[in-house]
């Protein structure tokens, strides 16, 4: 039920990486004034909306605008609608999961279905209505509250989330992002400290919120391309930065072979292709767009976003491409983000040497900096490390709308937490991921016991 990076995926390629520097750097400043100038004028004689209004409109890219508009497609009632490919949703999540035949929760308290293979559905259906006492709940683990909605769950909740679904969204991140096998100089007591952890409606609320954060309206945040289109609609829209891209094909040893991945090599007829390395930023591509930024806005770059594993390419970065990003970032004190909401949808996990495919800025970030003294607790990441991540693919959830920022920079957590009073986490819904989190599936058939 996994979503992988680059198939039918959130992407729509932007900034289209090429050889020409000039031609590779994206900056919407020329595209934003346009727009604002023609919908002031327009807005000076009509009192029905804004210019920003309309700005929002122009920021969004318009597979998004029209993914719901379609008929979507359907044997006998609607055979003539279209197969949706440009919206990350799992629609296989609707069949029965081969071998889970119900959940376990916290506690030991088994939900079965007599045998049949359940759906994700059905799981998320019988975490929903059941009365097992809340897994961060103190009283005994097999305790029944014989209720749904807890009382609690009616009265305003803490901003970033709930203590237990921090608490268990740590334990997750921790197993997800740190017990690698490539990840074994990271400090064995190194965790995710839910006290860091801020909980909001989807990855771009907690990712704008982040940037809000750590920038100023007008500051650069770089990106590699290509990227995900509509991160110019999250960091534009209302955070008010500008994009400058990371142009990677001019800055490594060797040219590309050719600027066009379709391109047809005449000699033999096979396609060139444009390998996966020259898509790797290293400190010389970053230091260029460094500059381009300081031309641009006439001020320094606050922000690096990556996307680990990589949308829409699909790849992902190595560990010492990552390490090389953390430690330019620190030596020029500008704020890596590391979208990691792939993950979990990693297919081929160990690359031909043998070493992990993927390997979380997270754990390289804080092995890096030592993994903390022991005392305090998290991943002594230090200030300019942060996390974005969310349930929307990994686990093809994304109506639930549960998106995690993660950071250690002490400055903006109180900040953070107060801009999420905006995109908050309904009660009923983080309770819901809370159990989710905290189970184990039923396996039947051959493999049978739980999982």
């Amino acid at each position: 039920i996994h979503q992988g990076p680059g198939v039918g995926n959130r992407a729509s390629v932007a900034g289209a990486a090429s050889s020409s520097s000039s031609s590779s750097t994206t900056s919407l400043r020329a595209f934003s004034t346009s727009t604002t100038s023609n919908n002031n004028q327009s807005s000076s004689s009509s009192k029905l909306s804004s210019s920003r209004a309309q700005n929002a409109i122009a920021l969004l890219p318009t597979y998004l605008l029209d993914a719901r508009s379609v008929t979507k497609f359907h044997p006998v009632n609607a055979p003539n609608g279209a197969l949706q490919l440009s919206v990350a949703e799992n629609q296989l999540s609707e069949l029965p999961v081969r071998g889970v035949t119900g959940v376990v929760e916290h506690g030991g308290a088994a939900v079965e279905s007599d045998g049949e293979e359940v759906t994700l559905v059905q799981v998320l259906s019988q975490l929903a209505s059941s009365t097992v006492a809340r897994p961060s709940d103190d009283t005994s683990s097999s305790a029944s509250s014989s209720l749904t909605f807890e009382k609690d769950m009616i009265y305003y909740q803490p901003t970033q989330g709930s203590p237990g679904l921090r608490s268990a969204m740590g334990g997750y991140l921790h197993d997800l992002l740190l017990s690698s096998s490539s990840s074994t100089t990271t400090s064995s007591s190194s965790t995710f400290n839910p006290e860091n952890i801020i909980l909001g409606a989807g990855c771009n609320a907690v990712l704008e919120n982040l940037c809000m954060c750590l920038t100023e309206p007008g500051d650069a945040v770089m990106i590699p391309t290509p990227y995900y289109a509509a991160f110019e609609f999250d960091l534009v829209a209302r955070a008010g930065c500008e994009i400058v891209s990371v142009n990677t094909l001019d800055y490594h040893d060797e040219s590309p072979p050719s600027s066009s991945v379709d391109a047809t090599n005449k000699s033999d007829g096979k396609r060139t292709t444009i390998p996966p390395s020259f898509y790797y930023p290293n400190k010389a591509s970053l230091t260029h767009a460094y500059n381009l930024s300081m031309e641009q806005t006439s001020r320094p770059p606050r922000v690096l976003l990556l996307s680990h594993p990589n949308n829409p390419l699909g790849i992902c970065y190595p560990p010492e491409v990552m390490a090389e990003c953390i430690e330019w970032c620190r030596e020029n004190e500008v704020h890596l983000i590391s979208d990691e909401i792939y993950a979990g949808s990693v297919y081929r996990q160990k690359r031909g040497d043998g070493d992990d495919t993927f390997v979380s800025a997270m754990s390289l970030a804080s092995s890096d900096n030592g993994g903390g003294d022991g005392e305090e607790e998290g991943l002594g990441l230090g200030p300019y490390i942060h996390l974005v991540y969310a349930l929307s693919k990994d686990f093809a959830l994304s109506g639930l709308r549960v998106g995690v920022a993660y950071t250690e920079n002490e400055e903006i957590l109180m900040p953070m937490q107060k801009l999420n009073d905006l995109c908050q986490i309904s009660s009923q819904t983080q309770l819901l991921v809370e159990r989710m989190l905290s189970a184990n599936v039923a396996t039947g058939g051959a493999a049978g016991g739980n999982d």
